[in-house]
């Protein structure tokens, strides 16, 4: 009889856990940045868009960024248990080709232990602009993949690796990048301590513009909250004895 009751507290918990857990990262986490750079910038541009809260715990984030050799429109949907919904549109600034590095990073509340799984996904497009005119437009992978979802700094998902391009050839047409998807999310991955990210590292044209829309999201394993759930009943069970 007493074995049976166990089994039930302990199933019961974890809708328990998972509300609970759900209700501690409802509370937003500030601190998303994104950086971008070229290869001939010293140093990574570095900002912090102010967000704005449109559900619990769901942080939207839209605006321009002008630096010297780019131009970076962005609107971004994040939640810090964890997950990213990104675009990222990139405009190069200059007479010629660039290589770019633009990266989304959002810290995570709470810190998720091993073991989690992991999924994303990647789609998007490229317009020639017509300036210089009569030039096709190139976006291409430029060392790594055109995306790739990181865990606490490290890349864990690459999408369209290296090499891979895409071409828009007459001036104001465009070209799409097919999406790819690696969802829902049951890749293997460790624990989370401190942030995700999406980064995107590519060529791009002169004058042309990138287009990136990207998900990356970490969620705990199943097996991960069935034994959280026991755990938090044997605390109960111990404190009521």
């Amino acid at each position: 009889m007493r074995s049976s009751l166990r089994f039930a507290w302990a199933v019961l918990a974890v809708p328990v856990l998972l509300f609970a857990w759900s209700h501690a990262a409802a509370d937003p986490v500030p601190g998303l940045y994104i950086s971008g750079m070229d290869a001939g910038d010293p140093e990574p541009t570095v900002w912090q868009p102010n967000g704005q809260m449109i559900g619990e715990g769901q942080v939207h984030y839209a605006g321009t960024r002008v630096a010297d050799h780019w131009i970076c429109e962005f609107t971004i949907d994040a939640k810090a248990d964890p997950w990213i919904n990104s675009v990222l549109s990139i405009t190069n600034t200059t007479p010629t080709t660039q290589t770019y590095t633009f990266t989304v990073t959002l810290p995570i509340f709470p810190a998720l232990p091993a073991p989690t799984q992991h999924g994303g996904s990647m789609q998007g497009g490229l317009t020639n602009n017509p300036n210089p005119p009569n030039m096709p437009a190139v976006v291409a992978t430029a060392g790594a993949p055109l995306y790739l979802g990181m865990i606490d700094g490290v890349g864990v998902l690459p999408i369209y690796p290296d090499p891979t391009s895409f071409t828009a050839v007459q001036d104001y047409s465009s070209t799409s990048i097919p999406a790819v998807n690696v969802l829902p999310p049951t890749l293997p991955s460790g624990a989370v301590t401190s942030t995700i990210g999406i980064q995107h590292k590519f060529t791009l044209t002169a004058g042309d513009s990138a287009t990136f829309s990207s998900i990356f999201v970490v969620v705990p394993e199943p097996a991960t909250l069935v034994l959280l759930a026991m755990g938090g009943f044997a605390i109960a069970r111990r404190r009521r004895v």
